[in-house]
């Protein structure tokens, strides 16, 4: 999106992370951090705090009041919100708020009205449609928008297929994002996936821009013995978003980059796993009538160890490599994991040496000095059972869980 610092197109990093507790028979609390871990900050998308409370007036009426806090690398702000989310049947939800940003100096106040659906087309098509209006009662009203959201879903069998069309219409640009994502089950081992992604930005008054990508990929998990395993995946671009995370320059909205990526695992010995990855990433840039052209590529391996049942430990090296220029930057470190609950993994470590490359994933793991991070393990089962639990029907359910419920004759997945 626009990045706030500079208003030119940036990408960031987002981790999200939050917690909903029920405090009484009618009333609930919610804490969430919304956390930008790398790139720039993003408009709409900063590093957000925020603490909720909501009550249910009655089995279709819920009120809500909850608390955010903005940092960014532009301002830092808040906001209070008080709203109301009203079940008009088990489908379909109509959500109306009131804000108050800034709320000491009252700078701001703006008003948002939503509905959203979710229907069967057919036993195997679901569909989602989604309508919101922002509108600014006080202050500026730079950021008015209405925003239109259609998506659909086919999720049994063998075959997953998914598609989205967002169009959002603002007082200062006008953006529009399709996404079509799908999957096939090729065989009881190798599954093949693909997605295409089109981004239109159209500011006011200003030139329009338009980027591009698709992935290609194909993975092989043996569910009898899963001693092998490897994924593989081609990612191609065009327009100034480029594979991994990295901007073509503002002269040049039709650079073009083609990533791909192949990693395994190995595990010779029961307590022992190898890893490895190859990364190669070739981008060419057009601008004043002169081509630029580079490949750049990342080797990695780790090796691990199960110290006990809830411990590893382990250790890596990488190699950056450029061979039009002849460069190359290596990396080595020590990491150790801890198993805090089922399929959750705490990893630490040091990387006595290092690099840092955005145009690669997981760069914040070769930077040279201390690491953390948080690993977890999860398939369509876990987010297929969490659905169910909170589908309309349950025990005080979420005026919205209308929206997010599985479709009629779904199931788990026999994907992995």
């Amino acid at each position: 999106g626009t990045a706030e610092a500079t208003g030119e197109n940036g990408r960031s990093d987002l981790v999200s992370a939050g917690v909903r507790a029920r405090l009484g028979k009618r009333l609930d609390g919610s804490l969430s951090r919304q956390e930008v871990v790398a790139g720039e900050t993003v408009s709409g998308y900063p590093t957000r705090t925020t603490v909720g409370a909501g009550y249910r007036v009655s089995d279709h009426v819920r009120g809500v009041l909850q608390h955010e806090s903005d940092q960014s690398d532009f301002q830092n702000r808040s906001r209070t919100i008080l709203g109301v989310e009203g079940a008009i049947d088990e489908r379909t939800t109509v959500e109306s708020r009131y804000a108050l940003e800034d709320a000491l100096s009252g700078s701001r106040g703006y008003a948002t009205l939503g509905v959203k659906t979710r229907f069967p087309l057919t036993d195997a098509w679901t569909a989602d449609l989604r309508a919101e209006r922002a509108e600014t009662v006080t202050g500026q009203s730079g950021s008015d928008f209405t925003a239109l959201t259609a998506a659909a879903e086919y999720l049994q069998g063998r075959s997953k297929f998914s598609s989205r069309v967002e169009s959002r219409f603002g007082r200062n640009e006008d953006r529009h994002l399709l996404t079509t994502a799908g999957a096939i089950k090729l065989g009881p081992d190798y599954v093949l996936f693909a997605r295409n992604r089109l981004d239109l930005s159209q500011p006011n008054p200003g030139g329009s821009t338009l980027d591009v990508d698709g992935l290609l990929g194909v993975a092989f998990r043996p569910l009898g013995e899963d001693k092998w395993n490897w994924l593989a995946r081609l990612e191609a671009t065009r327009g100034q978003s480029l594979p991994g995370g990295g901007t073509s320059l503002a002269t040049a909205p039709s650079a073009r980059g083609t990533m791909g990526v192949f990693e395994g695992n190995y595990q010779p010995a029961k307590r022992w796993h190898l890893l490895g990855r190859y990364a190669g990433r070739y981008a060419t840039d057009a601008f004043d009538s002169i081509a630029q052209r580079s490949y750049t590529e990342v080797w990695e391996t780790r090796s691990l160890f199960d110290v006990g049942r809830r411990v590893t430990a382990g250790v890596a090296a990488r190699l950056l490599r450029q061979p039009s220029t002849g460069t190359a930057m290596t990396g080595y470190g020590v990491e150790s994991g801890l198993l805090v609950a089922r399929d959750l993994w705490f990893v630490a470590g040091y990387n006595v040496t290092g690099f840092s490359d955005e145009r690669f994933p997981d760069g914040n793991r070769r930077s040279q000095g201390p690491f953390v991070s948080l690993r977890f393990k999860f398939d369509e089962a876990l987010i297929g059972d969490l659905i169910r639990r909170d589908s309309p029907g349950q025990d005080e359910p979420d005026a919205s869980d209308a929206a997010r419920a599985p479709a009629p004759g779904g199931g788990t997945s026999d994907l992995r």
